[in-house]
C-alpha cells in the first residue's frame, strides 16, 4: 500500500494484483480543491467529508517518463483522482439526459477515448465515485449504454443526480450514436451523440480547458515560468493509439500507447518538438505530451495550442487554446487591446474542409525606458501576427504566415502536408468527396470568408517555415505604440487556413475556436467562437 496525498485529499493506493488497482480517498480538514477536469467534475459538484487527522501535502504516484527510447520510473505530482464522495442526492423517477460534453473543456465535440460529462436530472439515486481499475460498468445501479459498443455499457467514474462521468470506448468509429442512462427506477430517452475521430483538449488549472494549462517539468514539478526546457502536458481526445487504448489507462512499460496521428503543440505560436505523445500510464482516457519549446529563447507569447497539422478523417482541426506561464509585463505600461474573430462566426456552417481562421485586433501601450525585447502576438489556431520589439535598437518587426492569392480563390491544387503528400480538399455537401483537382468552385466559396481574407495582407516575402509576410519600422519618439485604424492598420488583420475534416454528421458536429491577444506576456483579450 502506498499512502499519498494531493491538495488536501488523502489517497491510499492498493495494488491488488497485476491488473487491478484500488484507490481509497479521504479529505483532509474538509478541503478537496483539485483540478477536477481529470474526470470531468466541477468544484460545485463536491461535497467533502472532513478528516482533520490527516495533513495536506501532495499526491505522489508512480509514473513513467518516456525519453526517446528510454523510460524512467518515478513518482510525480499530478491530480490523479478526486475525493470520494458519498453524499445522497435528491432523486426522482425517470432519468433525463440534457447534454453530453467533453469533460476536459465542456465542448460538445467528443471522440473515442474521451471522458464525457453527462448532465441532466434524476441520473443516480446517490453520489458515488469509483476507486478501482479497470473501471466499472455500473455505479449505484446506474449504467450508461451506447449503440455500437460490444460491451453495451460505458465505463464509469462518477455518478450523481445531475451528472455522470463516463469514458467513451477507444474502439468506436466516428459517427452518430444513441446514449441511454438506466437507473434502478427508470430509463432515459435516447440522446444523440456525434463522435469525431479526435477531439483535442488541454487539461487546465480552471478545469474548463481554458486559461493556464497544467504544465510540469521533466521531474513532474509544476512549472511557474516556461523556458527552453522540456515540458509535460496533459490532454484528451488525441485519438487512436498503437497499441490500442483501453479503459485501464496507458501501458506503464514499452510498448507505450503512442498516438497514431502526431498532434501539433504550439507554444508562443511556434510548433514545439514532440518527444512523446500517448496515453499516460495508469490514467484512463488521459494523454501525456512531452514537448520542448522550439525557440532558442523563452517564449514571450503565453499562448498554448493543440491541434493536428492535417488531421485524420473526422478530425476537428484546431483544438483547445490555453496559456503557459511566461514573464509578464516588465517592458510596457498602460496596455490596452481587443481582438475579434472575423471568420468563422458563430453562425458559420462549414461546407468544405479548408477553414479560414481570421481576426482583427487593436493594441496600444507605452514602452518603458528600461524595456528589453518583447512581443505583441495576436493568434488564432492556424494563424497569427507577431510584432517583435527591440527597444535597444529602436525598431520593431512584424511577421505572419498569410495565405497566397491562389488559396484565397479556392485553388488548393498544389498544397501538400508536412510529409510532401497532396492534401485532399473535401466537399462536405457532397458526402465528403474530394473536389476535382482540389479546386473549390468560385460559386461555392463562402462570401463572409472572402471578405475576412480581403483584409489580410498578402505575402510579400519568399516565405520561411514560420512566416511569409514581413514589415518593419521604428519605435516612435516617446515610446507610445498603437495598432488600430489610424496607426499601423496594415498589422491589424491576420489569418490563415487549417483543414477541418469531418464525418457526414450535419449540424450535430460542433467545433470551438479560440483567438487571443498577448502584449508583453499579458493576455489582454480572447474570444471563443463555436461553429459547425
Amino acid at each position: 500500500m502506498l499512502n499519498t496525498i494531493w491538495n488536501n485529499c488523502i489517497f491510499q493506493h492498493h495494488l491488488t494484483n497485476a491488473r487491478r488497482t484500488k484507490w481509497h480517498f479521504y479529505t483532509a480538514r474538509g478541503g478537496c480543491f483539485g483540478l477536477l477536469s481529470m474526470v470531468g467534475l466541477r468544484f460545485s459538484d463536491l461535497n467533502t467529508v472532513a478528516n482533520p487527522t490527516k495533513p495536506a501535502l501532495h499526491c505522489r504516484r508512480r509514473i513513467y517518463r518516456p525519453t526517446g527510447t528510454q523510460s524512467k520510473s518515478m513518482f510525480r505530482n499530478i491530480p490523479a483522482a478526486i475525493c470520494l464522495l458519498g453524499v445522497s442526492a435528491a432523486f426522482g423517477q425517470t432519468p433525463v439526459v440534457q447534454s453530453v460534453l467533453h469533460a476536459a473543456n465542456y465542448s460538445p465535440l467528443v471522440a473515442p477515448g474521451v471522458w464525457v460529462a453527462i448532465f441532466g436530472s434524476n441520473l443516480s439515486p446517490t453520489t458515488t465515485i469509483d476507486t478501482t481499475l479497470p473501471l466499472p460498468l455500473q455505479l449505484s445501479g446506474v449504467t450508461v449504454t451506447m449503440s455500437g459498443i460490444s460491451t453495451g455499457q460505458l465505463p464509469l467514474r462518477y455518478v450523481s443526480s445531475n451528472q455522470i462521468n463516463a469514458l467513451i470506448p477507444f474502439d468506436l468509429a466516428p459517427g452518430g450514436y444513441s446514449l441511454v442512462v438506466t437507473t434502478p427506477t427508470g430509463t432515459s430517452v435516447a440522446f444523440s451523440v456525434a463522435l469525431s475521430t479526435v477531439a483535442p483538449a488541454i487539461y487546465s488549472q480552471n478545469a474548463a480547458g481554458t486559461g493556464p494549462a497544467l504544465v510540469f517539468d521533466a521531474d513532474f514539478k509544476p512549472v511557474t515560468q516556461v523556458s527552453t526546457a522540456p515540458l509535460v502536458l496533459y490532454a484528451s481526445g488525441l485519438g487512436a493509439t498503437n497499441p490500442p487504448g483501453s479503459s485501464a489507462g496507458g501501458n506503464s512499460t514499452e510498448p507505450f500507447n503512442r498516438t497514431v496521428a502526431t498532434p501539433r503543440v504550439r507554444i508562443g505560436g511556434i510548433a514545439a518538438q514532440i518527444l512523446f505523445a500517448g496515453l499516460a500510464p495508469g490514467l484512463p482516457g488521459i494523454y501525456q505530451l512531452n514537448v520542448v519549446p522550439s525557440s532558442s529563447t523563452a517564449p514571450q507569447d503565453n499562448s498554448l495550442s493543440l491541434d493536428f497539422f492535417i488531421g485524420p478523417v473526422g478530425s476537428p482541426g484546431p483544438g483547445g487554446l490555453t496559456t503557459v506561464p511566461v514573464p509578464e509585463g516588465s517592458n510596457t505600461a498602460n496596455r490596452t487591446g481587443s481582438l475579434s474573430p472575423t471568420f468563422p462566426l458563430n453562425s458559420t456552417v462549414l461546407t468544405y474542409s479548408p477553414l479560414v481562421t481570421a481576426a482583427r485586433f487593436s493594441a496600444a501601450f507605452d514602452i518603458l525606458p528600461t524595456a528589453q525585447p518583447f512581443n505583441v502576438v495576436a493568434s488564432c489556431p492556424g494563424g497569427s501576427m507577431t510584432v517583435a520589439f527591440n527597444p535597444g535598437a529602436g525598431t520593431w518587426q512584424a511577421t505572419s504566415t498569410v495565405p497566397p492569392a491562389a488559396l484565397r480563390n479556392g485553388d488548393f491544387s498544389g498544397v501538400t502536408n508536412a510529409q510532401g503528400n497532396l492534401i485532399s480538399i473535401l466537399d462536405f455537401v457532397n458526402n465528403n468527396q474530394p473536389f476535382p483537382g482540389n479546386i473549390i468552385p468560385q460559386s461555392r466559396l463562402d462570401p463572409v470568408a472572402l471578405q475576412a481574407m480581403s483584409a489580410i495582407p498578402l505575402p510579400n516575402t519568399g516565405g520561411s517555415a514560420n512566416f511569409n509576410f514581413f514589415l518593419q519600422g521604428a519605435i516612435p519618439a516617446g515610446g507610445h505604440f498603437a495598432i488600430d485604424d489610424s496607426d499601423n492598420s496594415n498589422l491589424s488583420n491576420f489569418g490563415s487556413f487549417i483543414y477541418a475534416n469531418k464525418p457526414n454528421l450535419g449540424n450535430q458536429f460542433w467545433r470551438t475556436n479560440t483567438c487571443s491577444l498577448v502584449v508583453d506576456g499579458v493576455l489582454l483579450s480572447s474570444s471563443l467562437i463555436t461553429f459547425r
